[in-house]
């Protein structure tokens, strides 16, 4: 089996459908030299259902466990897979039909763990179709630290080697806490930080997110904010102190402080220092990986810190971003109250 693509689901039929059309698409592109493994989640209603799947998905498997989120999701399906390479899809995501068969020639080399292309746009069409149009570039990520922290593709986006996925998931780093499911990509892609992946890039648009208007963790940056927050904490946490970890360590705490320089000038400091808190006690870089030439010598003068308070008095405030209301916002602030902070 040559390419295993995993697509962890609780309910949403609509966007599903779409979604299993275009691996459709991909995988009779690819000579149907592939698996989808479906993960039933919980749904209500079983996934195995006609209006879902059709008599001739004898390439789709669905594998049935009790609800637990979508890192647990991602993980049976793993362990489940037979492919060499694997392909992780939510289940309101778009492939090209020539998604499969790029990423799989790119893999074919020998000193590849992981192959990542461009982000496209798309219309939907009827019967569960979908016109993949324009697109825009990725950058080319300087390494696979530099991938897993900076480019962050989104998570069907990016394939890996079955092998190099078991390596890394398999006792992770950081335990599959269902706390943790709404930045599950992320989480992924930090318990590969002490391992990183080689890469190559597709330089073509073969990625795409459905414009449906089903819920979306995205449309709602504060939590995503939070319990990313909470996954650094445990990567700083965990990560082992010696010298073959001092570069992820660096672009974790970079990482951290770039966030912080672009919080809305007003968000409460609970969240804020924290964050900043996680660049403090990490090793250092040079200044100028913190920002551009202005920053540098701003930062030259006054130090980081200080340059950065002065650049955020130009940042938006908090109301011209906000997603929850402040009752909303102050629960789920006291989540950071709950997980006591490393400092």
């Amino acid at each position: 089996m040559r390419f295993s693509v995993i697509i962890p689901a609780c309910g949403r039929i609509g966007p599903l459908k779409f979604t299993l059309n275009s691996v459709r698409r991909s995988l009779y592109s690819f000579g149907n030299c592939g698996e989808v493994v479906l993960v039933d989640d919980g749904s209500e209603e079983p996934l195995a259902r006609e209006d879902l799947l059709k008599k001739s998905d004898n390439q789709i498997r669905i594998l049935r466990k009790e609800n637990g989120g979508s890192i647990s999701a991602r993980l049976a399906g793993l362990k489940e897979a037979r492919g060499d390479v694997v392909l992780f899809l939510d289940s309101d995501d778009l492939i090209h039909p020539a998604k499969l068969d790029a990423h799989y020639a790119a893999h074919s080399r020998e000193d590849v763990d992981a192959v990542y292309d461009d982000i496209s746009e798309v219309r939907l069409l009827e019967n569960y179709e979908a016109e993949f149009t324009g697109g825009w570039t990725l950058p080319l990520a300087k390494n696979g630290i530099d991938l897993l922290l900076k480019i962050q593709p989104l998570p069907h986006g990016i394939s890996f080697k079955r092998s190099y996925l078991l390596k890394t998931l398999e006792e992770p780093l950081i335990p599959p806490f269902r706390k943790f499911d709404w930045v599950g990509d992320v989480w992924n892609y930090y318990n590969m930080l002490i391992a990183p992946p080689r890469f190559a890039k597709i330089h073509r648009p073969l990625t795409a997110v459905g414009p449906h208007t089903d819920f979306r963790f995205s449309r709602n940056w504060e939590r995503l904010a939070v319990e990313a927050l909470l996954l650094v904490e445990a990567f700083v946490q965990r990560c082992p102190i010696e010298p073959s970890t001092i570069e992820a360590r660096i672009a974790v705490g970079e990482t951290a402080f770039d966030s912080w320089r672009r919080l809305p000038r007003d968000f409460p400091p609970v969240f804020a220092d924290r964050l900043l808190s996680v660049w403090r006690h990490s090793p250092r870089g040079p200044i100028k990986c913190l920002g551009g030439k202005w920053f540098s010598f701003l930062a030259a003068l006054v130090g980081p810190e200080m340059a950065a308070k002065i650049m955020k008095l130009r940042n938006h405030s908090y109301s011209s971003c906000r997603t929850i209301d402040p009752t909303a916002l102050k629960k789920l602030l006291t989540r950071l109250d709950s997980h006591e902070s490393l400092w």
